[in-house]
Parts: C-alpha cells; structure tokens; sequence
C-alpha cells in the first residue's frame, strides 16, 4: 500500500538496552522482541515490509544499505513470489516471537514507529491473535465510473493463537497498513489500544503517471471498520490516549531523547489495568 517503512532497526537501541530485561530478537530487521520482565513481553514492528528471510551480497549491502540492497534484490523477483516471501517471514518472526513469549500473562505490541508497507503482511502477523475468521470492515475504490462493489475484509486465525491481554501502542507515526492492523485489532477483545491516534492514511495509492516519467499518487480508497466508520485524515484512535505530538520531529525527538519517561507514561497504564 501506500505506506513507508519506519525503520530497519529498533526505534531506539536505548530502549531495548535499558528497559527489556531481555532482548531475544532472531533473524529479524523490522520485527523486535523481548521482555520487560517475566510477566509481560514486548513486540516491536517496525514496518508491513522488509521481512522476507533474503541471503543479500554484503558488497550490496555496503554499497546500498540493507534497505536498498533488500529491494535490488526483490525486484528480481516478480511480485507473486515477492509477496509470498514477505508473508513467509512474516509468519517465521511471529511464531518465533511468539513461542519465545509465550509463558508471559501479557504482551506490548508497539506500532508507534510503523509507517506502513504491505496490507497483507501486516494482517498475517495479527492472526496470530485471533482464534476464528472475523470480519473487521469493508473497502471500496474510487474510479472514474463511481465506486467499485464493497470489499469485506476478514481476519484469518491460526489454531494455537495468543489470547492473553495485549496493549497495542500506536502514535500519529502509526501509518497505512499498521493502521489497518490497529482498526482489525478492535475485533479481538483482548487487545487495548493505548497511545494517539494514528496518522489517517488508510487507503492505498493509485499510481499515475506524469509526462515526464515522474509518478504520483491518489488515495482512491474507503477502508471502514465493522461499525462504517471511516478514520481517513483522522486516525484510529486509542482506548486509553497518551500525550503525543502530530508532529513528527517533535513525536520521534520526545521518546529517542527520554525513552524512559516515554516507557513509564504507558506502562503505568498497563499496571493500573492488571490491578
């Protein structure tokens, strides 16, 4: 979809350094996991993109970057088998994160720093939450002749899901296909949104051309929640909000320069709900 990658690494190393009581992270750049104690684990995911498990050259990862070298990559491939891999790793990550954490009572997914990427891949890591197929909205497109038919958009299941209490942490940064997530998490009952609202960018582009070669694009689609409601420019919001600035500078300057301070403003909610 339209969204960008937030980020190949963790948002910010201190973080996991000085709050996680344990880091155990395997073969993922965009997917982070550990504990904050024993109790309660952590998943942090950085991007709907970039999880496919690639062998890249390290000459083309120093000459390019790890992102740039991942994609050079994946454009050799055509788009089914692209896809196909960015599920695969998707799904390798979570059942990997998953089976790590899964003697915890509760789990932080943090979608704070995700710009977005692939709709599909965001919904095959959230299955892993979900113990039935569920219906969580409908989307449409615009076109030249009015819209398309409605679309139902369903969340599929896995058969051993986690289904103990989880908060998901979203901000204004919170984009695209991870708002998609964040508005099909409102079927799971054991899921509590805390953090803002997210950016308001749920649709998918429509690239068009220009002539001069350059492209641009169009959100020519109507994402809705099982309720019809329509969070385009607004963002889904939080069951429980925090304080956070819509100004990107200023979101990423509060938590990268006091990660802490951040850490203790939503896990003092989370303690106040396990009361």
């Amino acid at each position: 979809d339209g969204g960008q990658a937030g980020g190949t690494g963790t948002f910010n190393d201190r973080f996991f350094d000085d709050v996680l009581q344990k880091n155990l992270t395997k073969d993922s750049k965009v997917i982070h996991w550990g504990l904050i104690d024993e109790q309660l684990g952590y998943i942090q995911i950085n991007a709907m993109m970039l999880t496919a498990q690639l062998d890249l050259d390290p000459d083309a990862v120093e000459q390019y970057g790890w992102v740039g070298a991942y994609f050079n990559q994946m454009d050799q491939l055509d788009e089914f088998e692209q896809f196909e891999l960015e599920l695969m790793g998707a799904r390798k990550a979570m059942e990997q994160a998953l089976k790590d954490l899964a003697q915890t009572d509760h789990l932080v997914i943090d979608l704070r720093f995700n710009g977005g990427g692939n709709d599909e891949v965001g919904l095959e890591m959230l299955r892993y939450f979900n113990d039935a197929p569920k219906n969580f909205g409908t989307k449409k497109a615009r076109t030249k002749n009015g819209y398309s038919p409605t679309i139902a958009l369903e969340l599929e299941a896995v058969s051993s899901p986690y289904l103990k209490p989880v908060y998901l942490l979203t901000s204004p940064q919170t984009g695209s296909a991870a708002e998609l997530f964040t508005m099909a998490s409102a079927v799971l009952p054991q899921i509590t949104r805390i953090g803002a609202a997210t950016a308001g960018a749920t649709s998918d582009m429509l690239e068009k051309p220009l002539p001069n070669g350059w492209y641009f694009g169009l959100s020519n689609e109507v994402y809705l929640d099982q309720l019809g409601k329509n969070y385009e420019n607004s963002g889904y919001p939080a069951d429980i909000p925090l304080t956070y600035s819509r100004n990107r500078q200023e979101f990423f300057r509060s938590v990268a320069m006091e990660p802490k301070a951040d850490y203790d403003q939503w896990k003092t909610v989370i303690d106040s709900l396990n009361r």
